[in-house]
């Protein structure tokens, strides 16, 4: 393939291939790879579900249990995938022998580099794939038949055994990048616990400001210019602990604004009750809140960015309790307006958010390196031979 610019004909600035395109071939999943379905009995410690697999393809987490567990038999070098909303991107490289619940698809690799395989399975096209024939509104499923005749560019397996390692060598450059943001969070904590010495007065949380809940307002409403607005479920991708930069914008006008001192709880989750109690401030003004959220507007001597520190880390499994469902689990003002927090002094306050925000600065950098390797990982993926 030439690099050369032509004046009559468009020519990709992209190199030479090192094999001809003759030899790339687009099977269908099920030539090259086969479903599991012989069950199996292992310990706890190796059984994988929708539950201890991590979102955007992250893995899984061990369970500690080591009871027996019976599920679909997997075995080193398969990939996992999870049937039960695909959208949360739960694919699993099995690096070890182990059983699966029936929620979660084992993927036999037959014809194809076992690690190659599973990163065409690791990647937004088979995602969207999957999504296109999904069953199910709040709990989409796929289809298994669908997935098996999604077609993949299959390479000479020299060329699977390169890329598979090349990707695998982003990975490994991710997950030391994680870590490295996980130490630096986990320091968060302890500072915080060391600098609110447990002293202050108690106040319960409708004492500490004025309760707004918020308008309705929808992703589709959501867009890349107009008023600045968060949406509810942003409360859990794109903001942390204290939100400093507003990301998102709607051209609806909304009456929920904030009034620049503010806590925001999200209202509703389909994970769990404890990842629900994760509120987040917002000391910026006029910006158009909506979803599924309610804020408190806290009045003078409480800061938004301490009282979300405190909440989350220190009264987050007390206020889950309050939190009511299963599928969709829901959090209600007037459940939790009578809690009581125990409130640092004003000059304490504001000494604990400076210092914590140092942190957060340090973070915020770590994280714009993580958006690169995974922004780089991502084009390799759409550009490559997947």
């Amino acid at each position: 393939m030439s690099n050369e610019n032509s004046k009559d004909k468009k020519v990709a600035n992209v190199p030479n291939l090192r094999f001809g395109t003759g030899l790339i071939s687009m099977p269908i999943i099920s030539d090259v790879s086969g479903l599991r379905k012989t069950t199996k009995v292992f310990p706890k410690t190796l059984y994988i579900s929708t539950e201890n697999l991590i979102s955007d393809f992250g893995g899984c987490k061990k369970f500690s249990e080591n009871i027996p567990i019976k599920g679909t038999y997997f075995k080193r070098g398969d990939t996992l995938v999870a049937n039960i909303r695909p959208y949360l991107k739960k694919v699993f490289f099995a690096a070890f022998d182990g059983c699966a619940s029936s929620d979660v698809l084992v993927f036999q690799p037959k014809k194809v580099f076992p690690l190659y395989f599973f990163y065409c399975l690791a990647n937004e096209k088979f995602i969207n794939y999957i999504m296109l024939n999904a069953k199910g509104s709040k709990m989409p499923r796929g289809d298994k038949g669908w997935m098996l005749k999604k077609k993949i560019a299959i390479v000479p397996l020299e060329e699977q055994k390169k890329t598979a390692l090349f990707l695998s060598l982003i990975d490994e450059r991710i997950v030391v990048q994680n870590k490295i943001i996980s130490a630096y969070k986990s320091l968060m904590k302890p500072l915080f616990e060391c600098m609110n010495d447990g002293g202050g007065q108690e106040f319960c949380i409708d004492e500490i400001g004025t309760y707004y809940s918020c308008d309705s307002l929808s992703w589709d409403e959501m867009s890349s210019k107009g008023y600045p607005a968060i949406i509810y479920g942003q409360l859990f991708t794109d903001y942390s602990l204290i939100i400093q930069d507003i990301v998102g914008h709607t051209k609806k006008q909304i009456s929920s604004k904030s009034k620049g001192n503010d806590l925001l709880f999200p209202s509703s989750t389909t994970v769990d009750s404890l990842s629900l109690i994760s509120p987040a401030s917002l000391s910026i003004v006029d910006i158009s809140l909506g979803g599924d959220m309610f804020f408190i507007a806290l009045n003078e001597g409480f800061n938004c960015d301490y009282l979300s520190l405190l909440i989350n880390f220190e009264y987050r499994k007390q206020l889950a309790r309050f939190a009511q469902g299963s599928t969709i689990i829901h959090l209600y003002y007037e459940s939790i307006k009578n809690f009581k927090l125990l409130i640092a002094p004003k000059e304490i306050q504001e000494k604990i958010v400076n210092c914590e925000k140092q942190i957060i600065k340090i973070i915020d950098v770590e994280n714009k390196l993580l958006n690169c390797l995974e922004e780089q990982k991502k084009y390799f993926l759409k550009n490559l031979f997947i």
